[in-house]
């Protein structure tokens, strides 16, 4: 059985792969870096006829999701995605599967399951887990 500083650096290492995988999201033309979703939606401008920039769209498995389609100050297109979005690609698997080891990660320190999901998905869309932060705080760069 793994120690438990063994499960703490695996908990943590988990922890900052999810948060790199959405944010900070940088533009490719100008290089332009936004930190997290709040940056994104109020530093850049809707893009397209849509008006707000925002698409909702239901996938196959009846899941919505947002798309987020914004103008960074360059002029140059970006997307984000918003909501429970699930790719098929092996990348998105991995992820996935990273996701579920950290709930579990997180269930066996007392957490909720649900708690411990609501808290991971705050995290991937570059929002605050204060929850979380109990276990980051020492981790430079997260």
């Amino acid at each position: 059985m793994s120690s438990d500083l063994e499960q703490d650096n695996a908990l943590t290492s988990g922890l900052r792969s999810l948060a790199a995988y959405s944010f900070p999201k940088r533009c490719v033309c100008c290089g332009r870096v936004y930190q997290n979703i709040e940056e994104f939606v109020t530093q850049t401008v809707p893009c397209g006829l849509s008006g707000s920039g925002f698409k909702e769209v239901t996938e196959e498995d009846g899941e919505v999701v947002v798309e987020v389609f914004r103008n960074c100050a360059c002029g140059s297109s970006l997307m984000e995605f918003c909501g429970d979005r699930r790719g098929h690609s092996d990348d998105s698997r991995k992820l996935r599967d990273r996701f579920d080891e950290l709930v579990v990660m997180l269930q066996d320190k007392g957490i909720a399951v649900e708690t411990a999901k609501v808290e991971l998905r705050k995290l991937v869309n570059g929002q605050e887990s204060v929850l979380l932060s109990t276990y980051l705080k020492d981790l430079p760069d997260i």
